[in-house]
């Protein structure tokens, strides 16, 4: 019977109830403030000259006299999430920076909830840090803030709080954490603060707070969330399978190997190697994690993997540019078998023999130097290589081995379009490498000088990687074209930095709005496809540039109105009108600028994005000028960073 799905809802109103935890929910108050500042903030309400915060402080229902009686809640008002900041702020931001910050960031978590409320339809629980922890099984979206002490803390409290919510949860309550702060650093510490909380990684989120600046960020991060909510159940009880069945296969395993006495090993070795010459340990290692590998994953595991595989993740659910170091780790270890020691002689082979003096390697061997600048692999066919210390098998000094360079490229420093036949996926320690294979390069090396000929060549041989036997026939395959094809296993996508940079064109001239950093834009390759990732923060800039643009069209529009109207003019007036109606329009539709996140492909022509008229990205520099109004956005590799200059205008 086949395992079922949950069903993904159907629309955002389908979420359970939210809260949100933050220690913006306190009033603002004057004991709050240093006492210099509080005291300066207290003589500015008793005597509010200007002219403009008395009528910002009248509009929010506080004349002059119930300011000064009631001064904490004069200054409270300021976070109306209905008004915004106004003159009273500006006018006593001067005389307080804490006061600036607190208001700041009051007005903005209230700004949050209040596009919470209206995109949800429900009510969301606001909870201060101090108060009684309350019962949360029932609201699926719990958003905590990192730092819950001001910016002085380090998150401790917010991993204690995430922590008891965690305990408190029913098994049947589904529920996503998200953590969220304003500070952008903070999504560097989401991993530990996940551990230290106890949280499964598919139950836990990020996002930054200058990501929900908008109501319609707020709701396409929610209608995220509620997407990736029956995602996260399944997931999770994977995760929770999966990890049990490791511990319970490796106590099996455990029992298995107790079993095998001395002569089983004497058959492994005997019959199963034979004269090839195998190393036992090498053969017993690949034997074990097979068997490990099928205990833990190929037996009850099988239930929870079928819900997992009927998923189909057809829109982003979560807003971050490129993915987890974690899945680098994976990739590695399953494109290569790690520390497979250093290069020597067979492992059966005495001091005095001559077999000692013939180092053995196989198929898929990868030797790098010591700064990662270059690499060489071994593409031999793993029996030409096979060898034994014993007269049956002995090894040939002069057996040609077949080597093959290529160079390391750390992705972030290099993030062009890789070779076709490039390893991806490399990672040494934080970093992620490819390794591009330049196959003019190849050469044979006897195998009786190989160690030497590699050790003066800077090639570490203390320790090595083998690439995987699949992705070793693969990369064989791809050099020698052989006629026998092995069906190749896809190749990971690669995430390379990007720049990016808004032009605005008014049918009069072009002009840059600004540049987008490879800090911030990341393309992904795939299958020969190249695409970009439009995350809340670059749709925002997108937005702005549009509404930019709808200004400056309105303008021109009027200019035209107001003057003679010849021919042309009218012409022009007929093509601008319906135009400013359009992308007024798409301004006001919040579901075209969530539709505008996620992956977009790069074409080598302008193209319209989400269906916004006035909205266009293309890849590379010498596009032809669009017709009419545009903003476009054109996406680059990255340049020297002294060539960065944000606002220049294209030639």
């Amino acid at each position: 019977m086949a395992t079922q799905v949950a069903t993904v809802p159907a629309k955002l109103t389908d979420v359970g109830a939210i809260a949100v935890i933050d220690d913006a929910f306190f009033p603002v108050k004057a004991d709050r403030l240093p006492e210099v500042e509080r005291e300066a903030v207290l003589a500015l309400l008793n005597k509010m000259e200007d002219k403009g915060a008395v009528e910002d402080f009248a509009s929010r229902g506080f004349d002059k006299e119930k300011c000064v009686s009631s001064p904490d809640d004069a200054l409270d008002a300021l976070t109306d999430p209905d008004r915004g900041l106004g003159l009273a702020f500006a006018a006593l931001s001067v005389a307080s920076e804490s006061l600036t910050e607190m208001i700041q960031e009051r007005l903005r978590v209230r700004q949050i909830v209040s596009s919470m409320r209206a995109a949800s339809g429900r009510e969301v629980l606001e909870i201060t840090p101090d108060a009684k922890m309350p019962d949360l099984n029932g609201h699926q979206l719990v958003f905590i803030d990192y730092y819950l002490e001001g910016s002085k803390g380090d998150g401790t409290r917010a991993e204690n709080i995430a922590k008891q919510i965690e305990l408190s949860r029913k098994e049947e309550s589904p529920q996503q954490i998200v953590l969220m702060s304003s500070y952008e650093k903070v999504r560097a510490f989401r991993a530990n603060f996940r551990k230290a909380a106890g949280i499964d990684g598919s139950a836990f989120c990020f996002v930054a707070k200058p990501d929900l600046d908008e109501a319609w960020k707020v709701r396409a991060h929610l209608e995220m969330f509620v997407r990736a909510m029956p995602y996260s159940r399944s997931i999770g009880a994977y995760i929770n399978a999966a990890k049990a069945n490791m511990k319970k296969a490796q106590d099996d395993l455990a029992g298995l190997l107790d079993d095998l006495d001395l002569g089983d090993f004497a058959y492994l070795q005997k019959q199963a190697l034979g004269a090839d010459g195998h190393p036992l340990g090498d053969y017993l290692s690949w034997l074990l994690s097979s068997h490990l590998a099928s205990l833990a994953f190929e037996h009850d595991l099988r239930k929870e993997q079928a819900a997992v595989d009927a998923m189909n993740f057809d829109e982003s659910l979560v807003s971050a540019a490129e993915p987890s170091t974690v899945v680098a780790t994976f990739y590695h270890s399953a494109l290569f078998a790690r520390n497979q020691g250093p290069l020597g002689p067979h492992p059966r082979a005495r001091a005095d023999d001559p077999a000692a003096e013939v180092p053995l390697v196989q198929l898929g061997d990868v030797f790098v130097d010591e700064d990662r600048t270059k690499a060489i692999v071994i593409l031999n066919a793993a029996c030409d290589l096979a060898f034994a210390p014993t007269p049956e098998r002995p090894p040939d000094k002069e057996t040609s081995v077949l080597v093959v360079k290529g160079k390391p490229i750390a992705v972030r420093e290099d993030p062009r379009k890789p070779p076709e036949t490039a390893t991806h996926g490399v990672e040494h320690g934080s970093e992620v490498y490819r390794i591009e294979w330049d196959f003019a390069s190849y050469k044979t090396i006897p195998l009786g000088e190989l160690q030497q000929n590699l050790t003066q060549q800077g090639y570490q041989l203390s320790n090595r990687d083998r690439l995987r036997p699949l992705y070793g026939l693969k990369l064989q395959r791809e050099f020698g074209n052989h006629i026998l094809r092995v069906g190749p296993p896809i190749m990971p996508p690669v995430h390379m930095p990007m720049r990016g940079e808004i032009f605005q064109w008014n049918d009069e001239a072009m002009t840059s709005l600004g540049v987008l950093n490879q800090d911030e834009l990341f393309a992904s390759w795939f299958k020969g496809q190249m695409t970009i990732r439009i995350t809340p923060s670059i749709a925002s800039r997108l937005r702005s540039a549009v509404q930019e643009l709808l200004t400056a069209t309105r303008r021109r529009l009027a200019d035209l109105e107001a003057g003679e109207q010849d021919g042309a003019a009218k012409k022009v007036i007929a093509s601008l009108k319906p135009k400013v109606e359009a992308t007024e329009k798409a301004l006001n539709e919040d579901q075209r600028w969530i539709e505008l996140l996620g992956d977009h492909e790069l074409p080598p022509t302008l193209k319209k994005m989400a269906g916004l008229a006035t909205l266009s990205i293309v890849r590379g520099e010498g596009w032809p000028s669009p017709s009419g109004p545009a903003i476009i956005l054109q996406i680059t590799d990255p340049k020297p960073e002294a060539e960065i200059t944000s606002g220049s205008a294209k030639a």
